[in-house]
């Protein structure tokens, strides 16, 4: 009896272990997940003279977002923009990029993250037929924000949340807030958490 209530406890005890270092590896693997930049593209000097969308000329500051429609790491981007626009008073034109991907339709692309972007005072969404408008600017990744000044010589370009998914100051939204303010930002590049404008264009995969 003794013998195999010793097996039994050696079992659980291995039960346990096993589990939790599911458990541990589970939750490194988020956390590493949620650490992943993104690729970003080569960085400009100024506004692209191939774009399509026309640059503003009355001197005020330029914020181009690159977003994917149906990546979920830019909600909180999204969010970020939000927290943007109330810290700096409509001082900036500010333009969402939506990339529409080969085959999609303009219902398909104007989905939830769309209308959380068109909710935002002062932010305009437009539609970039097959990132058209993202490979002129230089974004891979669904997130990449970049601020012009009236010039359009470019100032700060990266993204503007802490991780992936996850809101909070960072310095990348702070660089975005004091160019907007100030003229000038503490930094003028930072890591994109978000999905890849351009990898994964299949309509199939992208409803998952």
């Amino acid at each position: 009896m003794k013998k195999k209530k010793k097996k039994k406890t050696a079992l659980l005890a291995l039960v346990i272990m096993i589990w939790a270092g599911a458990i541990a590896g589970g939750l490194k693997a988020l956390g590493d997940y949620a650490n992943m930049s993104g690729k970003v593209g080569k960085r400009l000097g100024a506004w692209p003279s191939a774009s399509a969308l026309k640059r503003p000329l009355d001197h005020k500051p330029i914020l181009v977002l690159f977003l994917h429609p149906k990546c979920p790491c830019s909600r909180a981007t999204v969010g970020q923009l939000d927290a943007l626009m109330a810290q700096t008073n409509r001082k900036a034109h500010v333009y969402a990029m939506f990339v529409q991907p080969k085959g999609w339709t303009e219902n398909e692309t104007k989905g939830p993250l769309w209308s959380k972007a068109a909710e935002i005072p002062g932010v305009i969404p437009i539609l970039d037929p097959e990132g058209r408008e993202a490979k002129h600017f230089g974004a891979l990744t669904s997130g990449h924000l970049l601020a012009f000044d009236g010039e359009g010589g470019l100032g700060f370009s990266g993204g503007i949340t802490i991780s992936r998914g996850h809101m909070g100051d960072n310095p990348g939204l702070t660089a975005a807030i004091q160019f907007v303010n100030s003229g000038g930002a503490p930094i003028q590049q930072s890591k994109v958490f978000g999905c890849s404008l351009f990898k994964t264009h299949e309509k199939v995969a992208l409803r998952r």
